[in-house]
């Protein structure tokens, strides 16, 4: 028997139930049920899994190289690949994200005198 059910049955008991049976209600019968799960709001799921691409603006084998790319940019970071099931593990990344896929091709487009070979990709 649980912690919890044996106090339940405690509580039961001290509330004048000689059977040990819940009253519906009753103090014990909430500390049985279920803890109520909070529904999310519609769509918020597909806004949030929307928000996973990245600009990348290079990967590199080198930590510092990567340091060294996202210095030319204010908004770049660096990342691990392997911390992203959709990129290559072993590299080190110099992107701009998570962000909206429309967002993303703009930032790329803009970020194209600067890094020619700058792509879109989700992270997951």
């Amino acid at each position: 028997m649980s912690v919890f059910r044996a106090l339940a049955l405690a509580i039961a008991c001290a509330a004048g139930s000689t059977t040990g049976a819940l009253a519906a209600g009753s103090a014990a019968e909430q500390l049985l049920a279920p803890p109520a799960v909070a529904e999310r709001p519609e769509g918020s799921f597909q806004v949030a899994a929307a928000r996973k691409y990245f600009v990348v603006l290079g990967a590199f084998r080198s930590q510092n190289a990567a340091y060294r790319r996202c210095s030319m940019f204010g908004d770049g970071e660096v990342v691990s690949t392997n911390e992203y099931p959709n990129f290559r593990n072993g590299y080190w990344a110099c992107v701009i994200g998570p962000l909206y896929r429309n967002e993303a091709e703009d930032q790329m487009w803009a970020s194209k005198e600067a890094v020619p070979d700058a792509y879109v990709k989700a992270g997951w």
